[in-house]
């Protein structure tokens, strides 16, 4: 749990740190205005508002992880020129994942993330035995921001 109160955030966890990242606890943090140590992430429709605003605030949001974004809402590849023109305005990183039982989600993420890697963004999916539940997407969450983070 991350609360901010002014220039300062509160980490509180237990037992959720990702191996090799600590042990879990409680520590003040210094918020920055860095986009490369700003990430948002979201789940489901949350994933879907990552990328967007990605795509609207580069200068602000380094990263997003979308577990799984809800691709199935739009047209398929309508989010590929906002995300591109967001990574040629500032560097950006996106992390998308899915569930091998999410129907269509893994194929549209698939072919998403291939498109942008084809135009130099750095974007990466990774496909999980699970379905659309926090079952997974709360461990693969945690251990993908220490990645980005850390």
């Amino acid at each position: 749990m991350l609360s901010v109160h002014g220039d300062t955030a509160r980490v509180r966890f237990r037992h959720h740190a990702p191996e090799g990242r600590g042990t879990g606890g409680e520590g003040a943090v210094a918020v920055t205005a860095d986009p490369a140590r700003t990430v948002l992430t979201g789940s489901s429709f949350g994933g879907l508002t990552a990328l967007f605003a990605a795509a609207r605030a580069p200068q602000r949001i380094g990263a997003a992880i979308a577990q799984p974004a809800s691709l199935w809402r739009y047209a398929e590849g309508s989010l590929v020129r906002p995300l591109v023109l967001a990574a040629q305005r500032a560097p950006v990183r996106l992390r998308l994942y899915a569930g091998r039982f999410e129907g269509a989600m893994p194929q549209q993420a698939g072919r998403l993330v291939e498109a942008l890697q084809a135009s130099g963004v750095d974007a990466t999916l990774e496909v999980f035995t699970g379905g659309h539940d926090w079952a997974w997407w709360q461990p693969m969450m945690l251990r993908e921001l220490a990645d980005l983070l850390g």
